[in-house]
């Protein structure tokens, strides 16, 4: 069975980094320390000390929405978890030094809030689950008639064709879901892999690890935006938080990368999209991590995920092709990514704020997002109050934060 974690706020623990000698630098150990015990203070908080300002003349105003929903004691949540399960040392030292940033202000530590649950957590989440839509010249029937095609052609126009992805990574993983072992029905059928009577079939989809876009600007306006270049996209978010730098990662295909794609049937694809289920680095017995192997983590109810078929691990594998006389590999999922989606998905549910994100995605989706291809647009008024609360926090540079 997965492992369970239940589907409820988490109250911050005492301060972990009272003793910290994660960091070599006195002041910035100093930094983090105090950030937590902010957290801590700002979770007694029952609401906030600015108010919430109502504006009679405009019905259902988002903004306030999102002020009553993600109380104090959410946001303290979602920095404080943020704090402890921060990827690595310098996106830990980044979130302290922003929260140092606040100065205590309530309007700004709001303002920070929102962007980190919005603009971080939101890139991994795909409210509206699966898309299954895809063209005929992608679908899964199109891709067995083109079986006799050799994995050498596919890679070649992998980059003009995303849609030939899927045919990569059911090569790479065996046409087997990751989240339940089922085995792809039409792969089966066209005999592409050996299967027996106790393996499940069932169609299988791509699931991306971040399913939003990357490269979508997050417009704010005025003065606002330029002490905000940090985070101006969804890209910057991840860089800041996760400490990986994606376009170096993930290269033009961005979204359409092995590296961000995984198999799975219908429902563990909705809920991993959903950050009902993520993956956790796997241990040996005498406590090493073992490569590429995760347990699978679920707020899913343990019957539910029985039901579902869904595993308690995977092994993720890489695959070798013969290409124009080189070897060319297909990575399995990149770790960081892995590793970023879980801290999103835990810091959601101890928070409070995935109930946040459920609510305002439905309520308030004009608030959030309307994306074309190359920018996404934040309605100005919803921006209102984040751009406030945001204008005069000063990033910093995103070398030399962490002195070894």
């Amino acid at each position: 069975m997965p492992i369970y974690f239940p589907d409820a706020p988490v109250p911050l623990p005492a301060n972990p980094f009272t003793n910290n000698v994660e960091y070599a630098d006195e002041a910035l150990r100093e930094t983090i320390c105090n950030a937590y015990d902010l957290c801590l203070a700002l979770e007694t908080h029952v609401i906030w000390s600015f108010g919430v300002e109502v504006d009679p003349n405009v019905e259902n105003r988002p903004t306030e929405k999102i002020l009553q929903k993600l109380s104090p004691i959410i946001a303290a949540r979602v920095l404080g978890h943020a704090l402890r399960l921060a990827p690595t040392a310098t996106s830990r030292a980044h979130l302290a030094n922003e929260i140092k940033d606040c100065n205590g202000n309530d309007r700004l530590l709001a303002g920070l809030v929102h962007l980190y649950v919005f603009s971080l957590i939101g890139v991994f989440r795909n409210p509206k689950g699966p898309t299954p839509a895809i063209s005929t010249s992608q679908s899964p029937r199109k891709s067995f008639e083109d079986k006799q095609l050799s994995m050498e052609t596919i890679l070649m126009e992998f980059k003009s064709k995303p849609g030939r992805l899927r045919d990569i990574i059911m090569k790479r993983d065996n046409y087997h879901c990751a989240f339940t072992g089922a085995v792809d029905d039409k792969s089966a059928e066209m005999g592409l892999v050996q299967w027996d009577l106790n393996d499940p079939l069932s169609d299988l989809q791509v699931a991306h690890i971040i399913s939003q876009s990357l490269t979508s600007d997050i417009s704010v306006p005025g003065v606002s935006g330029k002490k905000l270049q940090w985070a101006s996209t969804a890209a910057a978010m991840i860089e800041r938080f996760g400490d990986l730098d994606c376009k170096a990662v993930l290269g033009e295909e961005f979204l359409h990368n092995p590296l961000n794609a995984i198999l799975a049937t219908h429902i563990p694809h909705a809920r991993f999209d959903e950050l009902r289920i993520w993956f956790t680095p796997a241990k040996d017995q005498q406590g090493n991590i073992k490569p590429d192997t995760y347990n699978i983590n679920t707020s899913i109810t343990p019957d539910r995920s029985a039901a579902f078929g869904i595993r308690d691990q995977v092994t993720f594998t890489s695959s070798q092709f013969l290409v124009q006389g080189s070897v060319i590999t297909i990575p399995p999922p990149h770790k960081r990514l892995l590793e970023i989606h879980a801290a999103c998905a835990q810091i959601a549910h101890m928070s409070g704020a995935a109930e946040a994100l459920d609510e305002f995605t439905s309520d308030t989706e004009p608030f959030l997002l309307t994306v074309d291809s190359k920018k996404m647009d934040v309605n100005p008024r919803g921006l209102e109050e984040l751009t406030r609360a945001l204008y005069n926090i000063q990033p910093r540079p995103l070398n030399n934060l962490v002195s070894k």
